[in-house]
């Protein structure tokens, strides 16, 4: 074999080809499948092929105990705290152990307590979202400020709402639609409205049926009213692909094998 690399020369034996193949066989690829498997996930899986199933299900009684009765303890101190709360985002997170989330977050250090936060006090659309730094960095800037938003909502009004809100089908429709009173029934949005009773310059978002294999999802569609071009965020979560599922089985059945 003669390889030119530039002005040098490599002298050597090329392989035969079972050669070749066993060479290759030994080749992995840069990200192994069970890189992508999260660190949590991963100890999970060893934990539960290598603990006594008696043992394992003592830690599971342990912990629902401790909690459960963490939450009646904390029952009166959740009712108080919700009587400060904004009566739509109490009626939105009803039935929710608000401050027992919190003090399992703390325990376990979780590093985004300020999660709790949102659930006491709702969340805004509009503005810079908190860092957080336990995501992916991937800054991406307003675009339009709050003012601005306000304004093009209060010229495009007579435009959105003069346009067409059918989808075309009935069924996709009448989903949408039953699923909206459910949740106005649920206190997680507030209507059906009278047009005058939404503010003039108030965004209009539309609401589409998204058909899937066994549902129609709802989405609410922020771009087009620009409530999303409103918003400056600084990090971006990853969701957990088929990748992540295949890891997950790979390090199940390896680790089996190694008992």
């Amino acid at each position: 074999m003669d390889v030119v690399f530039d002005s040098m020369k490599v002298f050597g034996l090329q392989w035969e080809p079972t050669e070749f193949l066993d060479q290759a066989l030994k080749i992995k690829h840069p990200v192994g499948l069970q890189d992508a498997l999260p660190l949590e996930l991963a100890k999970a899986v060893e934990r539960m092929l290598t603990c006594n199933p008696l043992e394992l299900s003592k830690q599971r009684l342990i912990f629902f105990k401790k909690w459960n009765s963490r939450a009646k303890e904390l029952c009166q101190a959740e009712l108080d705290m919700r009587r400060d709360m904004d009566p739509a985002v109490e009626k939105a997170v009803r039935g929710k152990k608000i401050l027992l989330f919190k003090e399992m977050l703390e325990h376990y250090g979780y590093p985004d307590v300020g999660v709790v936060d949102e659930l006491r006090m709702g969340s805004s659309l509009v503005g810079e979202v908190p860092a957080i730094s336990m995501l992916p960095f991937k800054f991406t800037p307003a675009v339009t400020t709050l003012e601005s938003l306000k304004l093009q909502s209060q010229m495009r009004r007579l435009q959105v709402m003069s346009e067409p809100c059918s989808s075309g089908d009935n069924e996709i429709d009448e989903e949408v639609w039953r699923q909206t009173l459910e949740e106005c029934e649920r206190g997680w949005l507030r209507g059906p409205l009278e047009d005058d009773e939404v503010p003039n310059d108030a965004p209009i978002s539309r609401r589409v049926g998204l058909r899937q294999k066994h549902k129609i999802r709802l989405i609410d569609d922020f771009s087009e009213s620009s409530v999303n071009q409103a918003v400056t965020v600084s990090e971006t979560p990853i969701l957990h692909t088929i990748d992540v599922a295949c890891a997950l089985i790979s390090k199940f059945f390896t680790e089996a094998a190694r008992l």
